[in-house]
């Protein structure tokens, strides 16, 4: 990938200069990332709970139906709940124009049926303390623009595929810590295989933090356009 310009550009009509010295403040330093952090586990939780309660609900009595067989019963299994989804932050960038996550996502499969026909759709937003929590998270119920596809996942393998999720900074909505405007991207991930209940996956994407804070850092807006590679992604959902 091409690297991008470091030489000084014109700040954004919208950014406020400040002095390179001021510090940046990791993701759990500024009270309402911390109070989204902790309201998106607790909007996970409450799905957990309540996914498991409609499942525990009283099912109706219908007649016997006879199990098929062979490749018919494996068409069947489709519960994706062993489907473990990670995502690995290689690159963030930004232009003039976009804010864009390079990315490796991984999916390993620890059922014993394999996984046909997967669709996988991502985009990337970023958080704010003004917008409900249930708009940033990725929702089962709603679909992602389709970013990838896995034709087979046979039990026990694991595939790992990359590529590019792009934030328009028109889109990207601004925090600002006094003087430093400042984003935190979210990467959102929606697997379904059109058959069984989708998979959502929400990832909180940073900076990797200096020795001995063990927290991702927000990315600064105030500069001009540049790459990073010393980034991370943490699992939300």
């Amino acid at each position: 990938m091409p690297s991008l310009p470091t030489e000084a550009a014109p700040p954004m009509a919208r950014s406020t200069p400040v002095k390179e010295e001021t510090p940046e403040g990791s993701l759990t330093d500024y009270w309402w990332i911390a109070a989204i952090l902790a309201g998106f586990a607790a909007v996970a939780v409450a799905l957990v709970f309540r996914r498991r309660r409609t499942a525990s609900a009283p099912i109706l009595i219908e007649a016997p139906k006879v199990a098929p067989t062979g490749g018919a019963a494996d068409a069947l299994a489709t519960d994706l709940t062993d489907l473990r989804v990670e995502l690995e932050a290689i690159r963030v960038t930004r232009s003039m124009r976009n804010a864009t996550l390079a990315y490796r996502l991984t999916l390993t499969n620890r059922g014993s049926h394999a996984l046909r026909n997967l669709n996988i759709g991502g985009d990337l937003t970023s958080a704010h303390g003004g917008s409900p929590i249930t708009e940033q998270l990725a929702d089962p119920a709603k679909d992602l623009p389709v970013i990838q596809a896995v034709d087979h996942l046979g039990a026990g393998q694991r595939k790992s595929l990359t590529g590019e999720l792009r934030l328009p900074l028109e889109s990207v909505r601004l925090i600002r810590q006094g003087k430093v405007p400042i984003y935190v991207p979210l990467a959102r991930i929606r697997v379904s295989d059109g058959r069984g209940e989708p998979r959502a996956f929400t990832f909180v994407v940073g900076k990797q933090p200096q020795p001995g804070l063990g927290r991702l850092q927000p990315f600064r807006l105030d500069t001009p356009p540049q790459g990073f590679s010393d980034v991370g992604a943490r699992a939300l959902t």
